[in-house]
């Protein structure tokens, strides 16, 4: 949790040497300083706005396994989501929880019913939930989905899989990053790249935003993880 005063005491690691400076707050910049805190590397997460503002905030709120990994015959990669689906589940309940979905699939549809059908039998094996797939009579359809077309329906499929506030999932990963020693810092925007005699990066200059002070953050590693603002991060940075 984020105690009172929190980002008071983050600041104060500007002053000195970190081991990590991650530049995005979103779910891949939080996760990634979760798992370098842990590590017991003096890490710092800046962002321009706030923590999950960005896509994180705005993303099908889906915790799935990957059928379409699936669809591609990418078995190992769809195994591996699905167990950390069901990870999540288990673990985070007041997070993730299970959705009942509804897969329609009609006559003359690129992919035909009777694969899905198949994909999502394989699916129900790359998983250990209770849970399967099953398929739905015209009586369930019409309860479940009553505004469904169901004119040339070869059949409709239910199965289940996760479904989480990516916001929320997103502060939390970065309460406990925090919780771990990590200090996160949004309204942080970086402005440029330190750079050492050889033009290697050394750090960081960040302008904080609630008072327009700039201050230079030392770092040995800096990450870039500001998802689909990547490439203006990297255009700033000089890279």
């Amino acid at each position: 949790m984020f105690h009172p005063g929190w980002r008071d005491n983050s600041l104060k690691m500007l002053d000195n040497h970190v081991d990590v400076a991650i530049i995005g707050g979103g779910i891949t910049g939080c996760g990634i300083a979760l798992d370098a805190a842990q590590r017991g590397l003096k890490t710092v997460l800046l962002e321009r706005g706030d923590i999950a503002s960005g896509t994180s905030s705005r993303s099908s709120k889906l915790i799935h396994g990957g059928l379409r990994y699936l669809k591609q015959m990418q078995f190992r990669i769809t195994r591996l989501a699905c167990r950390e689906r069901d990870r999540m589940l288990t673990l985070d309940p007041h997070l993730v929880r299970s959705i009942n979905c509804v897969y329609p699939a009609y006559q003359g549809d690129r992919t035909p019913g009777w694969q899905v059908d198949l994909g999502l039998w394989m699916y129900d094996r790359l998983t250990g939930r209770p849970e399967k797939h099953r398929q739905l009579t015209r009586k369930e359809i019409a309860e479940l989905a009553p505004g469904l077309r169901t004119d040339e329906l070869d059949r409709a499929l239910a199965y289940t899989d996760g479904v989480a506030d990516d916001a929320r999932l997103t502060w939390a990963v970065a309460a406990t990053a925090h919780s771990y020693g990590a200090a996160v810092l949004p309204r942080m925007e970086v402005e440029d790249a330190l750079r050492n005699t050889e033009g290697r990066i050394t750090g960081l200059l960040v302008r904080d935003l609630e008072n327009e002070r700039v201050v230079p953050l030392e770092a040995r590693v800096v990450i870039n993880a500001a998802g689909v603002w990547t490439d203006a991060v990297r255009f700033r940075l000089g890279l």
